[in-house]
């Protein structure tokens, strides 16, 4: 199996290309791609085994953390063949085309052991991401270094961090110990907010919007896991807690089954302290 470090920069696959040629060569590939298969949101299919992810707000990280994961563990993900900057500054993607169902069109259809089965999968998948070793054991960031994302608050891009404690101050704490609770605010979920602020954390990797329309189905069997765009290394609760929210628009049967199943470790504290910091801050 292949190697990547942890924070190594772009490689063959994934240095960005940018020259009038490529621009031209990208422009006419999702002109015609999106004549003979469409496009669907952020992606259009080029070919019989290729797409391309094309959004203002990709960054690079998503295209090393593909190749990360790929290399690190058995989770399916779609391989990155290139990457292309647009006449726009928008960065390209192009990675295989995953034929195969998206979970959250057959969720209500499936049965509960067949709901079950995929829920385990992901358990299975969430575990060698918590047991893959960050580049240092202190840092909150993404692979390769640099900013991690989360489009729930503002700015989307932020960090990297030195340490758990800095990357809580941005989230907030230290306004809700300082303003929030002395004026009498979450009596009931005070305790578990400072306990989690003063429990250490070890550092573990994190897809962080684990929901159904973000992994891809073959009957009951999982074929891959895309939308890396969020993940990075955080606090070892962070997995837990995203997956709240990243579920808490959808019918709560999937975050019920995965609170159930899906995790090793469950952080109920940690999601009633999140819980807090979306509402002080009025999160999506």
């Amino acid at each position: 199996m292949p190697t990547l470090n942890h924070n190594s920069g772009p490689t063959k696959r994934t240095v960005v290309r940018s020259s009038v040629l490529d621009q031209l060569y990208l422009q006419a590939r999702l002109a015609w791609g999106g004549i003979l298969y469409g496009e669907y949101e952020s992606l259009t299919r080029i070919s019989r085994t290729l797409c391309v992810k094309s959004h203002f707000s990709t960054k690079l990280s998503e295209a090393l953390t593909l190749e990360y994961i790929a290399a690190h563990t058995t989770i399916p993900v779609p391989r990155v063949h290139a990457v292309y900057k647009d006449r726009r500054g928008y960065l390209n993607m192009v990675m295989d085309y995953v034929p195969g169902t998206e979970l959250e069109k057959i969720w209500n259809a499936l049965g509960h052991e067949d709901r079950l089965s995929i829920v385990r999968q992901l358990r299975g998948f969430i575990d060698q991401l918590r047991a893959l070793q960050p580049p240092d054991p202190r840092t909150v960031q993404a692979v390769g270094g640099g900013p991690c994302k989360d489009t729930a608050i503002s700015p989307p891009d932020f960090g990297p961090f030195p340490s758990v404690a800095a990357f809580h101050s941005f989230l907030g704490h230290d306004y809700v110990i300082k303003h929030e609770f002395p004026a009498g605010k979450f009596p009931d979920s005070r305790a578990a907010f400072m306990a989690c602020t003063a429990r250490p954390y070890r550092i573990m990797f994190a897809h962080c919007d684990i929901a159904p329309r973000n992994i891809i189905v073959d009957g009951k069997q999982i074929v891959a896991i895309v939308d890396w765009e969020k993940a990075g290394w955080y606090p070892e609760y962070r997995e837990f807690t995203q997956t709240f929210f990243a579920n808490s628009w959808y019918p709560r049967v999937f975050w019920d089954l995965m609170e159930q199943e899906g995790f090793s470790q469950k952080y109920p504290e940690e999601k009633s302290m999140e819980v807090i910091l979306s509402t002080v801050f009025i999160r999506n």
